[in-house]
């Protein structure tokens, strides 16, 4: 993942979220569009 902040591969930050995967944390705190925002960004940089 191309993120920063947060840390996504915390497993403590992980496990609040109830994932194990950095991907399904994004999944889990984006909403909808803003997901689809993030992918957009992430892919044209």
């Amino acid at each position: 993942m191309c993120a920063v902040f947060p840390d996504l591969n915390s497993a403590e930050l992980q496990d609040s979220w109830g994932v194990a995967k950095p991907e399904d944390l994004v999944g889990a705190m984006l909403i909808g569009g803003e997901l689809d925002g993030y992918v957009t960004e992430v892919n044209h940089s």
